[in-house]
């Protein structure tokens, strides 16, 4: 399989909204950059119109997100849970800007109290920035987060954003407290 190798990741953003019935649906969103942006006839536009080429390259952006998600380990009150990509787009943003973005999608089960929902990941030293929201219904009220990267909890407890800048240190571990009002 042929494989594109120009593009540059320059930033990474995601929005995940915690529904009550304990659906996790997440959008991660990769912007990068395409050092052949100025080759008219080598460049990620001009590759993307062939659909051999567009095809290989989702099939390739939904395996290797897979695969990472694989790596980790989430968790839901204590019990596994899997996340699982259910589709990838490419949106040609500008002549030399590129976003690629997956949706995620996993299930947990709920008490009424506390929940836990924990994440453990590879560490990493940030290669650029990133930053991520999490929503939760209004039924939920966040009590305590850990996280190495940056916070803020919203005044209405439900929503937790978060944010890290290149050369930042990422943690292995993440986990997030929410009541159950």
């Amino acid at each position: 399989m042929r494989v594109y190798s120009e593009l540059q990741p320059i930033s990474a953003s995601s929005t995940m909204y915690i529904s009550n019935f304990g659906v996790f649906f997440q959008s991660i969103f990769y912007f990068y950059k395409d050092l052949n942006a100025s080759k008219k006839k080598k460049n990620y536009r001009i590759y993307l119109n062939n659909p051999k080429n567009y095809s290989n390259e989702i099939e390739l952006y939904c395996s290797n997100m897979q695969k990472i998600l694989d790596s980790e380990k989430n968790y839901v009150n204590n019990h596994q849970v899997f996340p699982k990509v259910i589709n990838c787009s490419i949106f040609l943003l500008h002549e030399n800007l590129v976003q690629v973005q997956w949706n995620i999608k996993f299930k947990g089960i709920f008490s009424s109290g506390e929940n836990i929902y924990t994440s453990f990941i590879d560490e990493a030293e940030l290669e650029y920035p990133i930053s991520s929201v999490y929503i939760f219904d209004t039924k939920f009220q966040v009590s305590t987060v850990s996280t190495s990267l940056k916070y803020r909890i919203s005044e209405s407890k439900n929503v937790i954003e978060y944010w890290g800048e290149k050369g930042d240190y990422l943690d292995n571990f993440e986990r997030i407290c929410f009541i159950k009002r």
